[in-house]
């Protein structure tokens, strides 16, 4: 979105702020982005702040003094879920909240159709990335149910602890990565 300003989003300038002071990677709450055309494709921003050269960043203010700008990364939920091939012919069906709470007005992905929801095997966690807090739903689907039939229960939380595992290694790798070339 060439010559936007990032900074008149209201959702946006607390977290370019929170970039700044810390001097980490900073993500915005769900918001749609100005590209898009259509309002219902939840996304998140993160934002890397880049300083000037031989500055001193030891203080807030310090930081605050030698700000250049921000190198912003957009992400689209719907996106960043389907690279995670997580469908139904995983036997696992996933949707994240923004924010600590499971409810519609929040939901970035999801949900999943009620008719393929099972009410035995569900689990929710907690994921904080760039000062936002996700709410991650994992629900089984009736496939991966009648395959654990029969089966100790050690299985599903061992799968269902490597899926949260993928998806948090995964938003790290992303993290660090994008911050290396930024600062690059």
């Amino acid at each position: 979105a060439w010559g936007f300003d990032i900074a008149s989003n209201p959702a946006v300038l607390p977290t370019l702020e929170r970039a700044r002071d810390s001097g980490t990677v900073a993500m915005t709450p769900r918001l749609n982005l100005v590209q898009d055309a259509s309002p219902s494709r939840p996304a998140v921003v993160m934002y890397a702040p880049i300083y000037q050269k031989n500055k001193s960043l030891l203080t807030v203010a310090d930081r605050q003094l030698a700000l250049q700008g921000w190198v912003g990364v957009p992400f689209r939920i719907d996106d960043l879920v389907s690279s995670l091939k997580i469908t139904p012919e995983t036997g696992i069906g996933l949707e994240i909240y923004d924010g600590p709470l499971a409810s519609p007005e929040v939901i970035m992905s999801g949900p999943l159709p009620q008719k393929v929801r099972t009410e035995g095997l569900t689990t929710r966690r907690a994921l904080k990335v760039g000062g936002q807090e996700w709410t991650l739903v994992f629900h089984s689907f009736p496939a991966f149910d009648a395959q654990l039939n029969g089966r100790q229960n050690n299985t599903l939380i061992a799968l269902l602890g490597a899926c949260f595992s993928l998806l948090v290694g995964g938003l790290v790798q992303l993290l660090a990565s994008r911050r290396a070339r930024a600062e690059a």
